[in-house]
């Protein structure tokens, strides 16, 4: 491994996490002329036991393909279409490509890679990136026109000041920075993810199903699906310990469409929240991906948004750069972010509650099927899940 240097008494930008969004946005920080220290409270590529699918947009792949990284190199596998329906309900519709004039809408990845490809290239030595591995943040405050880290290492504490603290890692977040207001929501839901393969072999199609056991996505990845399923936090299939019973519901819901079930694994269980920064930006320090929000997984928005915040802040740093007015650059950060995370969060929160609520069947069948019957209607919702609301273009960002 490479070694990095020491933790500095100063650094111009700190970023807190080297996750897919802090380590993206370090790299491009470091390639633009800033100082930057990137600080990570686990060692980079340890053995690997994440197992989550991510859904990428085509904005997503783009920003990471500003920075090296291919769908080529993450394995990805295209998704070209998006089968919309629900199950014992009215509601059909298909998002295509080739109505936004696209080569791909988006690719499915899994996190593992992402983040070991994003962590190849931080090892690689930069003049203006300071890597700082197992270093974990316990405060950050601002005071005067600096942020001050508090660092525990594993043999001491050092204290870390910057032009800018960036934090990136979600759950750090809630506890190193308390005078931020911040929303929790509780869904009582839990996410099962799950590995599949049918008698048929996967397309370039992705499905999102809402049946009455709970809405669930299914992803194609290497010529087999990746299943994401949205069950009450009470669903006593929760206890299983084989996948039969999941396995018989799925069959039942997509009635030998990919053939029979041959295989399924499942991979992971995990609680669903909302989790919400309020201000994105206060003093000196900003917020982006899961530490600005961490959304329910039923939209597969939150890396994308994630990103978004990324290449907003960075083209926020660019416009003042010259000057170096890191309090112009956060207000400026704040107000181009604002109308994207309020669409990505709101639909989300939305989508979430409706979709687990008995009644609500009628009202997503009438969403679905305006997208079915308005070609215009329906542009607009693809271009808004792949670019978000006023992305920032790759002129500006590079």
């Amino acid at each position: 491994m490479v070694q990095h240097k020491a933790i500095p008494a100063h650094t111009t930008i700190a970023v807190v996490g080297a996750g897919p969004v802090g380590s993206w946005l370090a790299l491009h920080l470091a390639k633009t002329g800033y100082a930057v220290t990137l600080l990570e409270a686990n060692p980079l590529n340890p053995a690997q036991t994440d197992t989550r699918t991510l859904a990428l947009s085509w904005g997503s792949l783009q920003a990471l393909n500003s920075v090296g990284i291919s769908k080529k190199m993450l394995h990805a596998t295209d998704i070209n279409k998006i089968d919309i329906a629900q199950h014992k309900a009215w509601g059909k519709t298909i998002l295509s490509k080739h109505e936004v004039k696209l080569d791909y809408l988006g690719a499915v990845a899994e996190y593992q890679v992402l983040t070991q490809a994003l962590h190849k290239l931080l090892q690689v030595p930069q003049a203006n990136l300071r890597l700082v591995e197992k270093s974990c943040v316990k405060a950050v405050r601002t005071v005067g026109n600096l942020a001050y880290l508090l660092l525990k290492t594993s043999d001491k504490n050092i204290c870390l000041t910057a032009d800018l603290a960036i934090l990136a890692e979600g759950g750090a977040s809630i506890q190193i920075a308390p005078d931020i207001t911040k929303y929790l929501h509780d869904y009582q839901q839990v996410a099962v993810s799950a590995e599949l393969s049918f008698s048929e072999q996967s397309s370039d199609t992705a499905y999102e199903y809402f049946s009455t056991y709970g809405p669930f996505a299914l992803l194609p990845y290497n010529h087999h699906y990746r299943l994401l399923w949205i069950r009450d936090h009470c669903d006593q299939i929760l206890q299983d310990k084989t996948p039969q019973r999941l396995s018989k519901q799925l069959q039942e819901i997509l009635n030998n469409r990919f053939g029979k079930i041959q295989a399924i694994k499942i991979t992971q269980q995990f609680a669903l929240s909302l989790k919400e920064t309020k201000d994105i930006a206060k003093g000196r320090i900003a917020f982006i991906g899961a530490a600005a929000q961490a959304l329910h997984p039923i939209a597969g928005q939150g890396l994308n948004l994630g990103l978004r915040d990324a290449q907003h802040l960075l083209s926020s740093l660019k416009r003042y750069q010259l000057t170096l007015d890191f309090e112009a650059t956060l207000k400026y950060y704040k107000k181009i972010r604002r109308l994207d995370r309020l669409n990505a969060i709101a639909f989300t929160h939305f989508l979430a509650k409706l979709s687990h609520n008995p009644k609500g069947a009628w009202l997503q069948g009438l969403g679905i099927n305006c997208l079915e019957l308005s070609s215009a209607l329906r542009q607009r919702f693809i271009m808004q899940m792949v670019f978000g609301i006023h992305q920032p273009t790759f002129e500006q960002t590079r």
